[in-house]
C-alpha cells in the first residue's frame, strides 16, 4: 500500500532538489527516457480499466502501463504521473515493490502529489518562463505551449498557477444563456501561494468581462498581488464547462519585469 507520509515544505524542498538532478532541459521532455534513468526497463499500451499503473515485471525490473487508446498527451502525463510514484518513493527512502493501480491501493494525498509532480516533469518552470517572456497572454499561446510541450490545456492551465515567476488568473464564467449576461456561477483560480485581491468587486470585474465579450476578447484586469498592484493582460473566449454547459473562459498573466516573486 501507498506510504502515507506527510507531503509538507521540507518533502516538497527534497521532491525540488531531486528534480533538479533531471534533465528537462529539453523541449518537449524526453518523459520515456527520463523513466529509463530512474530504472523503468518498459513502458506499453495495455487494455486497462484504470489510466495507468507502475510495478515489477516477473524478473522485478519496473515497468509503466498506460491504457490504449488514450489521447497522445494523456498517455504522456500517466507515464510522468507513474514516474513521479517512483521520485516520491526515493524521496521517501522507499523503492516500488510491487504493482501498484491508480486506484483505491493510492491515497489520495499520494496522488495529488504525483500529479503536481508530473506537471513539473512534462512542463518544467525555467523553460515555461523563458517560453512566456516572448508570447502575449492568452489562449493562443497556451494552445501553442500545450502543442509545444505535448501536454493538455488542462496540465498547462495548472503550471501558469504553480509557477512562482508568473502571476497568472483565470475566470470560468458559467452563463444561463449564450445571449445573456445572467451568470449561473463562477469560479476564480490564480497563482499558488498568493494573496490575491481584486481592485474592485470580483461581481464588478465579471460583469465588465461579459460587457465586453467575444471571441478573442483583451481584458486588462488590475490586482493586488501580495500587496504589489499589477495589471493581467487577459483574453476569454467561449467554452463549455465540464458539465457541458456554456461558460466565458477568461485567462491571463504577468510575468514581473525581475522574472522572480518574492515568496512572503
Amino acid at each position: 500500500m501507498a506510504s502515507m507520509a506527510v507531503f509538507d515544505r521540507p518533502f516538497d524542498n527534497a521532491i525540488d532538489r531531486y528534480l533538479r538532478s533531471l534533465d528537462l532541459s529539453t523541449v518537449p521532455v524526453d518523459i520515456d527516457a527520463i523513466a529509463g534513468a530512474l530504472g523503468v526497463t518498459s513502458i506499453e499500451p495495455r487494455r486497462l480499466k484504470v489510466e495507468g499503473y507502475l510495478g515489477r515485471s516477473p524478473n522485478q525490473d519496473l515497468i509503466i502501463r498506460f491504457k490504449t487508446g488514450a489521447r497522445p498527451e494523456r498517455q504522456r502525463f500517466t507515464v510522468a504521473h507513474e514516474v513521479a510514484h517512483i521520485i516520491i518513493a526515493r524521496a521517501q527512502g522507499r523503492e516500488i515493490q510491487r504493482s501498484v493501480r491508480r486506484d483505491l491501493e493510492r491515497n489520495n494525498a499520494e496522488e495529488r502529489m504525483a500529479n503536481r509532480i508530473a506537471g513539473k516533469l512534462l512542463v518544467p518552470e525555467r523553460t515555461l518562463v523563458s517560453q512566456l517572456r516572448g508570447s502575449a497572454p492568452g489562449w493562443r499561446t497556451v494552445d501553442e505551449l500545450s502543442r509545444l510541450y505535448r501536454v493538455s490545456r488542462t496540465t498547462m492551465l495548472c503550471r501558469l498557477r504553480e509557477v512562482t515567476s508568473v502571476l497568472a488568473v483565470e475566470f470560468v464564467i458559467d452563463l444561463s444563456h449564450e445571449r445573456s449576461h445572467k451568470v449561473a456561477s463562477f469560479r476564480i483560480a490564480y497563482s499558488e501561494k498568493r494573496s490575491l485581491r481584486f481592485l474592485r468587486p470580483p461581481k464588478d470585474e465579471i460583469s465588465a468581462l461579459l460587457n465586453s465579450r467575444g471571441v478573442g476578447a483583451v481584458h486588462s484586469i488590475d490586482v493586488d498581488f501580495d500587496g504589489r498592484a499589477e495589471q493581467v493582460r487577459c483574453e476569454g473566449r467561449m467554452s463549455r464547462n465540464v458539465n457541458g454547459d456554456l461558460a466565458y473562459h477568461v485567462i491571463g498573466w504577468h510575468l514581473p519585469s525581475s522574472g522572480t516573486i518574492d515568496m512572503k
